[in-house]
């Protein structure tokens, strides 16, 4: 009794030092922890501690499985209030720029004053309040539920969430601050269950709880806990994997395996009530039951699969009828949107954020849902009569129709896609340590040693890294960092497994072992010749269905509008048909005694340019640049600089330069050259990076621009406004994944005013999004002179309004015409092309070799 008492006063005193000084960073808590669990573990013998550690239950005395059970217990009690600490913490001090969509919790509000979830009147003081402008409210005086049930679809897909912040609301008030009891509870949940996952591939409690503080570390992680929406998907996710992971992995009783598959399905179904991404865990728990094969009987494996199926099944929709009780959306009509989702995937900055090559076509241009549905529309066909309503079944049918026919016609991008996606998670933080060579050379260990393990993390994986790659962005793939612990626990089992098999047998290889490695050599190499032969496959496909779509363009019949031109854009003439406010434009000409085009809210343009050979002298101003690393900070002495980095935000700043000093030398100059431009050479060795320019109170840009992957020539015009008077050149890197840049040169340049372009214009498309400007993007013009042919949708949706083209480094004597489609086809893919004479010069983004490289770096 004295025994169990002094253990649970370690135990109490392991939680109360938890309660000191407030840090973000898990690592001083693994101090903590460490100091705790070694204060019980010094009562252990030495011997009998790692026997506990490295043995299976079934292998142990009562005695050493009841002191593994109380080091379990206080390892778990003191990861769950560390975590649930880093989370309140974290969310806490990142409430002004928590992001989950808050302007859609009336419901949550409405839930909380009056036990209803339904959406509220409109109120000055409740909308100032869900719109952040305020971040309490005083009382439910002023929350009215609708008279009729009114639900969005959006509401009802997180009503667990909106439900868990009703709860703190009612308890603790009406205030943003105090949903820190949903990110605390969220937060430990993730640790619990990552813990719990690789407790699955490794008997020991202490390394995977060392490895559990890591991965609870990793700044992708860290910085992901205020923004509760996105957030919420992973504790439920991994938990539903150790779940599934469990019962397959583990010699487990019927029943046990029966309860790990409910509570698998009750944790996805749960999570979807957060968030839908959860729908990833059912093709897992459907395949990996099937790894079960050869590990007994047909009839006791065939009784396993049963249960794992029929548990899960269980569990998911047993927890699944209060979401649509309580959240169901009333009114709303049965579309799923899925294929509007996928489709929103080949927007251009999740290929950039991959780092994928540019190409002269783009599938969809923006992240924006305007944007799908004025594409879905021109797909079918509807872009002169009523649109296609975006909630109803027939939207789901031609969205899903025009879904098939983009990964028709661009196959190659989609199969490259999901590799650099492979790269981008292996480079995360943690994952880093064992993705290229190390997890090359253990490959063949965990194929001959731990086979079962394996396969359920490739397949895992691969389901997980083919989802992700639709819309890949550090939001959506955090909790992938889990990824590296796996593989070091695996790694550390199999290590074990191999020492006990040389103790009892000695160095030599059975035969079965040979056999093994034999089968395994040859479907690597069956294998890789497979990816050789699909990826030629699709590259020759994609390329005829791009020279297809060239065509069917060329034999459009084309309508000129009227447009003006002024410095560096290019501008429609809008008329409005029928009084109302649906935009059309106006023609050069009058068709039939009309006066503009039908109406329509979406239609397909494109612009002719003709770029005349000129011979351009730059002249470089006398301008010295230095340069250091902004998160380190490291100075690079030297002009020239390769910079790598796994962070996010501006990697890599200018000295300061000075806008008047510029602006005289321009003034002296006496060729008449009066533009200033950038220009730059270098590479981009892995990622993505943009270059811009940042006045001195960092407050506003003067451009921000994607560098292409490879190596590039970067030419940018601007101007020296009163904003400018201090300013430096930054490269920043896309949002957290591993990106590696060489800089060769960088100059102040003047090119003087002759010709219509220079090398490296643009031309893009820019809109009004919600009454903002916004600049969607667009193609670099070739290098050399030739008739140039710009195809691009349109849309002109509520909240997105197309407002002209803009013209960088290119002159309006360069626009030849500007003409609309008068019909485009039902069933043809309206992609946005740049031909030169003609033809596309490139047909694919991306390359086995670029993966390759990527892999082992």
């Amino acid at each position: 009794m004295k025994g169990r008492r002094s253990h649970c006063a370690l135990l109490l005193n392991a939680i109360s030092i938890l309660e000191g000084p407030s840090k973000v960073n898990m690592l001083p808590y693994f101090s903590m922890s460490t100091k705790m669990v070694a204060a019980v573990t010094r009562r252990i013998d030495l011997v009998k501690l790692w026997r506990i550690e490295t043995f299976r239950p079934e292998h142990l005395t009562k005695n050493d499985r009841k002191l593994g059970r109380f080091l379990g217990i206080a390892i778990v009690a003191i990861i769950s209030v560390a975590a649930a600490r880093l989370g309140a913490l974290t969310y806490r001090e990142n409430l002004a720029t928590a992001a989950f969509y808050q302007t859609y919790f009336g419901p949550a509000l409405n839930f909380a004053c009056n036990g209803e979830y339904n959406e509220i009147k409109p109120n000055l003081e409740v909308q100032h309040f869900l719109e952040r402008k305020s971040n309490s409210l005083d009382s439910c005086s002023g929350v009215e539920g609708l008279p009729l049930r009114n639900v969005t679809i959006f509401e009802s897909s997180m009503v667990y969430l909106e439900l868990a912040s009703a709860i703190a609301w009612r308890l603790l008030g009406f205030n943003w601050q105090n949903l820190f009891v949903v990110a605390a509870a969220l937060t430990s949940g993730l640790a619990l269950a990552s813990y719990s996952l690789l407790r699955v591939f490794f008997v020991s409690r202490l390394t995977s709880a060392a490895l559990t503080f890591m991965f609870m570390s990793a700044a992708p992680l860290v910085a992901q806990i205020p923004h509760l929406r996105d957030f919420s998907k992973a504790p439920f996710l991994i938990g539903a994997l150790a779940c599934i992971g469990a019962a397959v992995l583990r010699p487990q009783r019927p029943f046990v395996i029966l309860l790990l598959a409910i509570a698998a399905g009750v944790l996805v179904s749960i999570g979807l009530g957060f968030r839908q991404d959860l729908s990833v865990v059912l093709p897992i728990a459907l395949l990996s039951p099937f790894l079960l094969i050869g590990s007994g009987t047909f009839r006791r494996t065939a009784g396993r699969i049963a249960l794992i199926w029929i548990g899960f099944g269980a569990g998911y929709i047993a927890f699944r009828l209060p979401a649509n009780l309580i959240g169901g959306a009333e009114g709303a009509l049965p579309a799923t949107f899925i294929p509007h989702v996928f489709i929103l995937g080949f927007a251009e900055q999740f290929l950039q954020a991959l780092g994928m090559s540019d190409a002269p076509y783009s599938a969809v241009r923006p992240y924006h849902d305007g944007f799908v549905f004025a594409t879905v529309n021109l797909f079918g066909g509807a872009s002169h009569g009523p649109p296609i309503a975006p909630a109803s079944i027939e939207y789901d049918q031609v969205s899903g129709d025009l879904l098939r026919s983009t990964l028709s016609l661009v196959p190659y991008d989609t199969l490259l896609r999901i590799f650099y996606t492979a790269n981008a998670i292996g480079h995360l933080p943690i994952n880093a340590y064992i993705w290229g060579l190390p997890l090359l050379l253990l490959t063949p260990i965990f194929l001959l040693v731990r086979l079962r393990c394996f396969s359920f993390v490739i397949l895992t994986l691969g389901i997980l890294i083919a989802v992700l790659s639709l819309q890949y962005d550090p939001r959506h793939v955090f909790y992938m960092s889990v990824l590296g612990p796996i593989i070091i626990v695996l790694s550390a089992s199999a290590l074990l497994d191999i020492v006990r098999r040389v103790r009892a047998f000695g160095f030599y290889l059975p035969p079965r072992i040979e056999l093994k490695a034999g089968s395994f050599l040859l479907s690597a190499v069956l294998l890789a010749a497979s990816f050789a032969a699909v990826s030629q496959l699709l590259g020759g496909t994609q390329r005829k269905a791009l020279q297809n779509l060239v065509s069917t363009y060329s034999g459009l019949e084309w309508k000129s509008i009227k447009f003006r031109t002024t410095r560096n854009r290019l501008e429609p003439e809008f008329i409005k048909v029928e009084q109302n406010e649906a935009l059309a434009f106006a023609l050069k000409q009058s068709n039939e005694g009309t006066s503009g085009m039908p109406r329509a809210a979406q239609t397909l343009s494109r612009v002719t340019l003709k770029l005349s050979p000129t011979d351009l002298v730059t002249v470089a101003l006398p301008v010295e640049f230095s340069w250091k690393a902004l998160q380190e900070p490291v100075q690079l002495r030297d002009k020239q600089f390769t910079f790598s980095t796994n962070k996010s935000g501006y990697a890599v700043e200018s000295n300061s330069i000075s806008g008047p000093d510029l602006s005289l030398l321009l003034a002296s100059k006496k060729d008449g050259s009066q533009g200033l431009w950038l220009r730059v050479t270098g590479e981009t060795l892995a990622g993505a990076f943009y270059v811009g320019i940042l006045n001195h109170d960092k407050s506003k840009f003067a451009f921000f621009d994607r560098l292409p992957f490879g190596k590039w020539q970067f030419s940018r015009q601007f101007e020296i406004t009163p904003d400018l008077s201090q300013f430096t050149i930054l490269f920043g890197n896309y949002g957290g994944i591993r990106s590696a840049i060489r800089v060769d040169s960088t100059e102040m340049v003047t090119f003087p005013d002759t010709g219509c372009w220079i090398p490296n214009a643009r031309v893009t498309a820019d809109y009004n999004y919600a009454g903002q400007e916004a600049n969607l993007g667009g193609f670099t013009l070739p290098e050399h002179a030739g008739l140039v042919t710009y195809y691009f949708p349109q849309t002109f949706a509520a909240a997105l309004q197309f407002t002209g083209l803009k013209l960088d480094g290119l002159s309006s004597d360069c626009i030849v015409d500007w003409s609309v489609a008068k019909d485009f086809p039902a069933g043809t893919v309206p992609a946005e092309l740049l031909l030169t004479d003609g033809r596309l010069e490139g047909f694919q983004r991306g390359d086995w070799a670029t993966v390759w490289r990527d892999f082992i770096r």
